[in-house]
């Protein structure tokens, strides 16, 4: 699906295929071969560069075609709001600055609504392309400072679960967080290089307007400021998660510890009634009807394990 827009009166307005000429922003939501061609052609942009975008194992980049004189930007986008632990945070999206100005935006993902970012920028001044790129980007880059909050909001009701629960199976889902995790932050940060780069290679052009130069200033900040705090999020998570191993080996050494003292303390009436049921001879055995000797035997049992229960109770083992 292709959706074609013109800039008019510094608003955003959708148009049809047929006015190609007004076309300054090209947004094309899971595109077929035959799509990527049209575009391929109609915007003179490298094809491959155009497949590379719906690659989910593609890497953000920026790169400059000196043949085609056209920018590429491929970036890490959210995908949703909701923390789908089974699938990864971020999708792929591929901008396009081509010669003659216009954009062209390739993602493989319906889940994020344009027509929202739309609105949102049509309540700024957007007064060429270059300011509609960079408004594009922030919005890109607010959802994702948006989607560290509610990564850092899920992570603080775990940390309370995780340490009180000694339920094994409890801990899967913030296992499956840090690897969530672990993926925004290296996507916060593959981003980060990226429109640094693209920055560095269009820095005359931001210089020459103060206005574009500190919204890509602002942009830049932004998105270290997420990488940052996903770094903080990430190592959070991990220490948690190695505290609650920590209070599970120790609630084992404690099991351990009063199962060995049980077994300690049993130990002595076992020895006393194992050396009494040997076929020999031993004070008190072998007198047919003296039940005392039982009875004195069996006090003394119970004696001895009393007063090792009473030291164990002592030292806290117990």
């Amino acid at each position: 699906m292709i959706k074609y827009y013109s800039l008019e009166s510094n608003q955003i307005i959708p148009i049809p295929k047929l006015s190609f000429d007004k076309i300054v922003w090209c947004d094309a939501i899971q595109p077929s071969e035959s799509e990527l061609s049209e575009i391929s052609t109609n915007f003179n942009i490298n094809l491959d560069d155009l497949k590379d975008c719906l690659d989910e194992t593609e890497r953000p980049r920026f790169n400059y075609d000196v043949l085609l004189h056209n920018n590429f930007l491929l970036i890490r986008i959210i995908q949703d709001y909701e923390l789908f632990l089974n699938r990864p945070p971020t999708t792929s999206l591929g901008l396009f600055i081509t010669k003659n100005g216009r954009i062209t935006t390739i993602r493989n993902s319906l889940s994020l609504n344009f027509d929202t970012i739309i609105e949102t920028l049509n309540r700024r001044k957007i007064e060429n392309n270059w300011f509609l790129i960079l408004g594009i980007l922030h919005i890109l880059i607010t959802q994702f400072d948006k989607m560290s909050q509610i990564i850092a909001d899920h992570i603080k009701e775990l940390q309370d679960q995780i340490l009180k629960t000694q339920n094994v199976g409890a801990i899967q889902k913030p296992f499956q967080l840090n690897s969530y995790v672990i993926f925004f932050n290296t996507a916060a940060l593959s981003n980060l290089n990226a429109i640094r780069a693209f920055y560095h290679k269009n820095k005359a052009v931001f210089d020459e307007n103060a206005y574009l130069l500190e919204n890509i200033d602002d942009i830049i900040t932004d998105i270290e400021q997420v990488y940052s705090y996903s770094s903080i999020y990430r190592d959070l998570l991990t220490n948690t998660l190695d505290a609650y191993a920590s209070v599970i080996n120790n609630n084992l050494s404690m099991v351990m510890k009063v199962v060995g003292s049980i077994s300690l303390i049993l130990m002595i009436p076992t020895m006393i009634a194992s050396y009494y049921g040997m076929n020999v001879f031993l004070p008190g055995g072998n007198i047919p009807g003296d039940t005392a000797s039982f009875f004195l035997i069996l006090i003394i049992s119970i004696a001895i394990s009393f007063l090792i229960w009473i030291y164990f109770r002592k030292v806290k083992w117990l």
